[in-house]
């Protein structure tokens, strides 16, 4: 089997071997490359120590590599490398040294590639990859207490690949989530936030709801209520495309509404929590704020609102909604039938790019000024402007709303 691996790792993999070290892609990067998948960096495995590898890249590229715990970091023409040591052993049947994997962890991420000297394969995860399933290496539980972000990336590699756990690795992971809850939020987040991304991103939080609750804590008290509330949640994933604000916030509306009124400041508070950034997580709470708001079916209405939250923000309402009602969980405001004709007259508005905010008024302060009215004058009747031109559109232009301007002022 031949792979195509970028240059600069070719290059890296030629520039050990030249210097007498054995060197290997291997792990993660091979494995989601023999799936198609786009690596996110490339981890190249060596004999050499770690001083070898960086003085060789350092007299051959004039890099110097960053030293991080147990490996080399560098970035070569925007392509991420990762350097690590491995214990290479000579096979009887083989002229060449083979790396050791046995302690990857899982059968997937146990496989190395020379361009050469071609595949290692020895614990068979490439057949595995081929069958859809992840195995372990012996115990699980050893892989997973070593670093518990290794149930992050297992999960977020099941999600792309549609690769299913074996019982094995499923159930480690079920017992061991609970150590999740040590780790910093920073990192866990980003990990989260990527399987969230997924395509089978329903699946895995449908399944794995405790890893959700575990990294999540406001999320384990509506789950104690409603048992079923994994495969609600995954239902309202599955009708929403990936939009990873509105997939957040289907997540976190469930702690909103296990208190009664639902105002959005603790689905904010959550999503602050688990270090997400202060806009996201003020769009969250913004969305579920909204649960029990009737989206407008008339265009002055629906104008009005997208005042208010801006054209991006609330499209994301819309997909919220419709996500909600078709997986069961909407509010009493809201209907299929409703949400539809509030969806076609969005893509109107959209698409002819009708003015919805003061921002898209053909005309500003500014003008108003220069035509002659008080700054005061001005600013009060932009906002009268406004709610013309969202009765009736074609008045954004300057020649219509400059006149309407000076008469509003009398």
């Amino acid at each position: 089997m031949t792979l195509r691996l970028p240059l600069q790792v070719n290059h890296l993999i030629d520039l050990l071997s030249g210097s007498g070290h054995e060197a290997y892609a291997v792990g993660c990067c091979v494995r989601d490359r023999l799936v198609d998948l786009i690596p996110a960096e490339w981890e190249v495995c060596t004999d050499a120590s770690l001083a070898q590898a960086a003085s060789c890249i350092q007299n051959e590229l004039h890099i110097e590599p960053k030293q991080e715990p147990n490996s080399l970091m560098l970035v070569v023409d925007g392509v991420s490398l990762r350097v690590t040591t491995a214990t290479f052993r000579q096979e009887s049947s083989s002229s060449n040294p083979k790396p050791d994997l046995s302690d990857r962890g899982l059968t997937v991420n146990a496989i190395a590639y020379h361009p050469v000297k071609g595949l290692v394969n020895e614990f068979h995860g490439l057949e595995d990859l081929e069958g859809k399933l992840i195995r372990g290496i012996g115990d699980p539980d050893i892989y997973f207490r070593r670093n518990p972000f290794n149930m992050l990336q297992t999960l977020r590699f099941s999600a792309l690949s549609s690769c299913r756990m074996d019982r094995s690795v499923a159930s480690s992971i079920h017992r061991l989530a609970p150590m999740l809850s040590g780790i910093p939020a920073e990192r866990a987040s980003v990990d989260f936030c990527r399987i969230l991304m997924c395509s089978n991103a329903a699946g895995t939080i449908r399944n794995y709801f405790d890893v959700a609750s575990a990294l999540i804590p406001s999320l384990a008290a509506p789950l104690e209520r409603e048992a079923n509330l994994p495969a609600l949640v995954a239902r309202s994933l599955e009708h929403c495309p990936p939009d990873l604000t509105v997939r957040l916030a289907l997540l976190l509306l469930p702690i909103e509404r296990q208190k009664g009124a639902v105002t959005g400041a603790l689905a904010k508070q959550a999503a602050l929590d688990f270090a997400l950034d202060s806009l996201t997580a003020g769009y969250i709470e913004q969305l579920c704020g909204a649960y029990d708001t009737f989206i407008p079916t008339s265009p002055t209405k629906m104008k009005k609102m997208i005042a208010q939250y801006g054209k991006p923000l609330f499209q994301r309402l819309i997909l919220f909604k419709k996500a909600l009602i078709y997986s069961g969980q909407g509010s009493k405001v809201d209907s299929i039938l409703s949400l539809h004709r509030s969806n076609l007259l969005l893509g109107d508005i959209l698409r002819n790019n009708q003015c919805c905010t003061l921002r898209e008024l053909a005309v500003g302060q500014e003008d108003l000024t220069a035509e002659g009215l008080s700054p005061e004058d001005a600013k009060r009747i932009l906002p009268q402007l406004l709610e013309q031109v969202w009765a009736q559109d074609s008045l954004n232009t300057r020649e219509k709303l400059l006149p309407l301007a000076k008469r509003l002022a009398r």
